[in-house]
């Protein structure tokens, strides 16, 4: 996606200043993740351009905060929010994890994040680009330490991570008392191996709901069930 913008049904969102750009993985995780109406609280950790937290924003009813460490990206994600029909409900922080669960003083019903997941790649050499995309800078320890302090007692955290990475996660879950609720892998065609998990954890156990979703049908066409998850964004579904 190389233009300055990427625009959706109900909004659009800026992502030149960005760390990172808009791409399938934010838009999988915010059409996929479990919202009702009657969440009030939600955090978007990693907000970069500020997707997520938009998509959640025309989902539910909830107050929303974006925190996010790169001041290009925090000043774009604001600019964005600032634009959207729900810019009342959207702050953005410009902050790190850490610190912020250090001075935090809410906990939230549902958190999500879109973590950085080049661990052992070669690094580029921009600063930003780096800090967004490699875990070094937010391994699935930390994440998961500081989103279980965040997270209220029946809340949800949901995350999308490469498929490689899905007992690394798992294992960083259960070190902080969550339990896997619901898992997605996701794949480019149907006899192609997944290369995404989405997944849901919270402190209370129940059976795991697991499924598939193959972003592709074998007519390399979107899949019927990619176009059903995604219609309420993209322009041309």
């Amino acid at each position: 996606m190389g233009n300055a913008y990427f625009s959706f049904k109900q909004f659009t969102v800026f992502h030149d200043r960005c760390a990172m750009k808009t791409g399938t993985d934010g838009v999988l995780l915010g059409a996929w993740v479990e919202v009702n109406r009657s969440l009030t609280r939600v955090l978007d950790i990693g907000t970069g351009s500020g997707l997520i937290a938009l998509m959640l924003a025309q989902r539910c009813d909830a107050m929303i905060d974006g925190i996010e460490p790169h001041s290009e990206s925090c000043r774009q994600a604001k600019e964005n929010a600032a634009a959207s029909p729900w810019s009342n409900r959207i702050t953005i922080i410009e902050e790190d994890l850490q610190t912020y669960t250090n001075h935090c003083k809410k906990t939230y019903e549902l958190i999500v994040c879109n973590p950085p997941y080049f661990s052992r790649s070669l690094k580029p050499p921009e600063e930003a680009r780096q800090m967004a995309r490699h875990s070094d800078a937010l391994p699935p320890s930390l994440l998961m330490l500081h989103a279980s302090r965040l997270l209220s007692p029946e809340g949800t955290i949901a995350l999308i991570f490469p498929f490689e990475n899905k007992e690394i996660f798992h294992t960083a879950a259960a070190a902080e008392g969550l339990f896997e609720k619901r898992e997605t892998l996701v794949k480019t065609l149907p006899p192609t191996k997944p290369f995404r998990v989405l997944a849901e954890y919270t402190f209370v156990p129940s059976p795991i709901i697991r499924d598939e979703l193959c972003i592709y049908n074998e007519s390399r066409d979107f899949s019927r069930e990619y176009r059903e998850l995604t219609k309420d964004f993209y322009l041309h579904f």
